[in-house]
């Protein structure tokens, strides 16, 4: 998977691209550029050699990698870097460092432990936003939070 995060907005949708102009614009290696290709998860166009990708299916294979990677938390989730999911963890601690987010906002640290790997693990927040989670009914359903966040990336 992907660590690299790419700018999206330098691909123009109307545009066309070559295996070059992908690899000087996304900087990336050649050979990625290729494997996208030959692995059929970018579409090109067909009949054109050398090949060639519409901007707007580089634009939509590059943000459906994004998305495959992104994790949706639940209020009581951490991200485990290690076992790299949502993992809950037992032992809680609230730390506040005194800054002021915003007008108003305590910043606060919020520690735990996974329960798989026992990875130290940290998640940020406001004291307000923390106090109104732990009210909030936990979301048993995250494919449909899922699916709302990604419609309000397109929409």
């Amino acid at each position: 998977m992907s660590k690299r995060k790419h700018n999206l907005r330098l691909i123009k949708a109307k545009d066309s691209y070559s295996t070059k102009e992908i690899v000087e614009l996304l900087a990336v290696h050649a050979k990625t550029a290729q494997n996208w290709l030959r692995d059929e998860t970018l579409a090109k166009i067909e009949g054109i050699y050398p090949p060639v990708v519409r901007g707007i299916d580089l634009k939509e294979f590059l943000t459906k990698r994004i998305l495959k990677s992104k994790v949706t938390l639940a209020n009581d989730e951490f991200y485990c870097p290690h076992c790299k999911g949502a993992r809950k963890s037992r032992i809680i601690t609230i730390e506040s460092n005194g800054i002021i987010l915003g007008k108003d906002h305590q910043k606060i640290t919020i520690k735990g432990k996974c329960e798989i790997c026992m990875t130290q693990l940290n998640r940020f927040d406001t004291q307000d936003n923390y106090n109104l989670r732990q009210q909030e009914p936990i979301s048993q359903d995250k494919h449909a939070l899922e699916a709302r966040q990604q419609l309000n990336l397109f929409g």
